[in-house]
């Protein structure tokens, strides 16, 4: 599967999984798009862990 394809289906599911786009962006390495998220997400590798545990999403099961 490209990579393409299976970044726009991750992208996908985790808008589904309610999961803010600020934190979406930084899975994906795109830089933020809002001020605000630039400024005021905490993006640090331990958020970004806690956020993805949460969301839940298994890619293989």
């Amino acid at each position: 599967m490209p990579p393409k394809i299976l970044r726009k289906w991750f992208v996908s599911e985790m808008k589904k999984l309610g999961v803010n786009s600020g934190f979406i962006d930084a899975f994906c390495g795109r830089v933020p798009r809002s001020i605000q998220d630039s400024h005021y997400t905490d993006l640090s590798p331990e958020r970004l862990k806690e956020v993805y545990q949460k969301a839940n999403l298994n890619v293989l099961e």
